[in-house]
């Protein structure tokens, strides 16, 4: 797992709604880039019952078991995937 996809969930976790630019300012990184970031991240919170959702105009954002996310995020059971 890239070192950005930890960042990019607590991002979105503690923000609720992230677009582009908040994780440009996060990671440094091209939009290009930020898409491959985000198919890593949609991977690693599918297994916590959680969908990563890109809607334009709205933003990007969690659906689902988002406790049982945050609770793996705060034993840091993402960390080291």
């Amino acid at each position: 797992m890239n070192d950005y996809v930890p960042q990019i969930i607590n991002a979105i976790l503690q923000q609720g709604t992230v677009h582009y630019s908040d994780i440009e300012r996060i990671t440094g990184k091209s939009k290009k880039t930020i898409v491959k970031y985000l198919n890593e991240v949609q991977s690693a919170v599918q297994e916590y019952g959680v969908e990563l959702i890109r809607k334009s105009n709205v933003g990007i954002y969690f659906e689902g078991n988002i406790q049982k996310l945050s609770g793996a995020m705060g034993d840091g059971a993402l960390q080291d995937n």
